[in-house]
This record gives structure tokens, sequence and C-alpha cells, in this order.
């Protein structure tokens, strides 16, 4: 079974983005990245590799009237939307683990981010499994799931380490709607 994990920092990683996306180009996926990256910035045209005088290649955002920018210079948040995009390629019917999924999103990104990433889990045939402590991405993940598709997500609360610790609790997805959208409930 295919699997990836993205760590908070894995977006830094430029030859395992280029590596990912091109797997993506050759799949028929850019568009769907394209899509996902262009929620994030409503500018941006293409992404390419293109190799410099160095022979070293480089991942390149196009923006409008032909700006070509190296993603590297971009934001986090933009660079940690095409990982976990890319990524989800590579595991087709398999696995993506997402550690701190909201690391380097700004919460705005967040409802672009997962409406997108849920409909491509269920195109790809995609299981994640997402870590966070961010309330924001707690409340835009339920929103984010369809009414239909509420049985398909389920989040754990991890007690704190120590003799007073608690035990561990399992919330299904309608019950995590309530509690967070209805009832404003911190679970984290």
């Amino acid at each position: 079974m295919r699997s990836a994990l993205l760590s908070p920092y894995s977006h830094r990683n430029e030859p395992l983005q280029m590596r990912r996306l091109s797997d993506a180009i050759y799949s028929g996926r850019k568009d769907a990245v394209l899509g996902l990256l262009r929620g994030i910035d409503p500018k941006l045209v293409d992404l390419e590799i293109i190799t410099s005088e160095g022979d070293r290649p480089l991942l390149i955002a196009v923006f409008e009237r032909s700006r070509r920018v190296p993603v590297t210079v971009l934001g986090d948040g933009f660079r940690r939307a095409l990982a976990i995009a890319v990524a989800i390629n590579e595991v087709r019917g398999g696995i993506l683990m997402i550690d701190e999924i909201e690391a380097a999103m700004h919460v705005s990104a967040l409802d672009t981010l997962f409406p997108w990433l849920l409909r491509s889990a269920a195109e790809l045939e995609v299981q994640i499994f997402a870590t966070t402590h961010s309330l924001e991405a707690i409340q835009e993940i339920t929103a984010a799931v369809p009414r239909n598709d509420i049985d398909d997500l389920v989040a754990f609360h991890l007690p704190s380490r120590g003799p007073s610790g608690g035990k561990l609790r399992r919330y299904n997805g309608n019950m995590l709607k309530r509690l967070v959208q209805e009832r404003g409930f911190d679970i984290r």
C-alpha cells in the first residue's frame, strides 16, 4: 500500500516537490494541483520545472503577465499547499499522513484546502490521517465535509501525558460537527 508522511516542514524539500509534481503531470493531475493553488493565489497561471544555467532544476511558478518566480521564494502556505497537492497524487489508493495539517497555512486558506483535499481523497481513494492543534483547522474540516460523508470523518483527542492525563476520546463525524460547529466546543 502506498503511503507518505508530510511533516510540518516537508514543503521545503524542493527536489521531492519536483519529483511529485512530475508524477502529477504524468498522471494527468496537474490541473487539479493548479486548481488548489489558484485558490491560494488567483494570479497563478502555471507551474514549470526549468533548468538553470548551472544545470540545476528549479520549480517555477508562472503568474499573470508571464512573471516567473522560483517557488522557493513564495510563502510557506503556498508551498505547503503544493506539497499536499502533489503528495496525495503519489499515494493513490493508499494513505497520506499529514502532521500539523494547518502548519504554514493562513487560516483563510484552510477553507480552500480542505474541500479540495476531501474531493481529491475521494477521487484518488486516499485515506488521510492528519494531526492538528488548531481549533480553526478543526472547525474548517468539519465545515468542509459534505453532510452525506460525515461518517467518514473521525477525530481522536489524545490525553496529556502523566498520571492525570485522562483517556483517549473518539468523536465520530456527527458528534464532532455538533460539538465544534453547533456548540462551539474546543476538543483540543
